[in-house]
């Protein structure tokens, strides 16, 4: 097994060592942003979500803040991605805090799985309830955005990184 696929397959088992250990204290809204071209939208659209993620551990006061920031973009379907104006984008920042029971300390790969896989699903149902109701103040037809998983989160966690890593291998190669 290479590393890779080892620590794909370790994140929610990293993220429970640290899972047994918390209970969620808050999440709020801390950030949002909506964009709407003017003018009527195509009968047909692409939809495309993103997150990105970061956290900080206070071990004195055994205290975890996470910040989960979601999008959702909207573009017509007839356009390719590069020649795509965007129909809508939503954007919407999720702060959560938990507290650590116990007196053992908090491995940090194990706190970074948590607050991306715990992080995630717990904001999750907030990002859906925001995009229905934003996206129908809006006036636009409704958009549901899908249940979530533990699998799909590690999907969208590897997909992200595979981006990431794409992104510094071009731009390492452009600056050459």
């Amino acid at each position: 097994m290479t590393e890779k696929e080892d620590k794909q397959i370790s994140l929610m088992k990293q993220a429970a060592g640290i899972a047994k250990r918390a209970q969620i204290h808050g999440i709020a809204l801390s950030d949002a942003r909506v964009r709407r071209r003017v003018g009527d939208l195509p009968d047909s659209i692409r939809l495309t979500y993103g997150f990105r993620d970061k956290y900080s551990f206070e071990p004195e006061s055994k205290e975890l803040s996470v910040l989960v920031q979601f999008m959702l973009g909207a573009s017509p379907s007839d356009v390719p991605d590069e020649n795509a104006d965007a129909c809508f984008r939503l954007e919407a920042a999720f702060s959560l805090r938990y507290e650590m029971s116990g007196d053992e300390p908090c491995d940090d790969d194990q706190l970074k799985a948590f607050a991306r896989m715990n992080g995630i699903y717990n904001a999750w149902p907030y990002w859906r309830e925001y995009v229905q109701s934003t996206v129908s103040r809006m006036g636009l037809a409704p958009v549901t955005v899908p249940l979530l998983t533990g699998q799909a989160i590690e999907r969208m966690i590897r997909d992200q990184e595979a981006s990431s890593e794409e992104s510094v291998e071009e731009s390492n190669s452009e600056s050459r």
